[in-house]
Formats: structure tokens, sequence, C-alpha cells
């Protein structure tokens, strides 16, 4: 996949930011530009849409490896988390 980046202060951005830090109780670790594969070019730079990802793990998760957990917990937090960026994105809150 080619490469795409949205911009800091996109909605989107602003968004996933405030529902991580209502969700979570703190700031998220924010990554301008991470490695990885993702259909985000032909959203970000084919339709000229902002886009975030958000990953759910910990630090034992052993991402990719035979091994590869996840705790339920953090797992049912991450749909709390979705449900509430799709309800604020939707209406237009950041």
């Amino acid at each position: 996949m080619l490469p795409a980046r949205s911009r800091p202060d996109a909605d989107i951005v602003q968004a996933a930011i405030a529902t991580a830090r209502d969700v979570y109780g703190h700031d998220p670790v924010v990554y301008p530009s991470h490695g990885g594969s993702g259909p985000m070019y032909p959203l970000v730079q084919g339709l000229g849409m902002d886009s975030v990802s958000a990953g759910v793990g910990y630090a034992g998760v052993n991402m990719h490896a035979p091994n590869e957990n996840i705790r339920l917990d953090d797992y049912f937090r991450q749909v709390v988390y979705l449900v509430e960026l799709f309800r604020r994105f939707g209406e237009g809150n950041k």
C-alpha cells in the first residue's frame, strides 16, 4: 500500500483523541506516522478524507507472534471506544 497521512488538526483526529481521553481516562499516544498496512491511501489521498487507526492491546500482546493475544477487558473497552468515536464524530463533536 502507498503511504498516507492525515492532518493532526482534522476533525476525525481530534475526535479520536478526545474519545480516547474520555474512555481510557488519559491522553492517548498519537503517532503521526506509523508503519503498517491498510487501506488508508485510498481514503486519505484518493478520496481526500482524513482517517485514523486505533488499535487495542497491551505490552504482552505479542503482536503477530504465534501466541498473539488480547485481554477481554481491553477488547470490550475498545468496542466502547469505537462506538463513542462514531457517535461523537457523527454528531460533529470533537
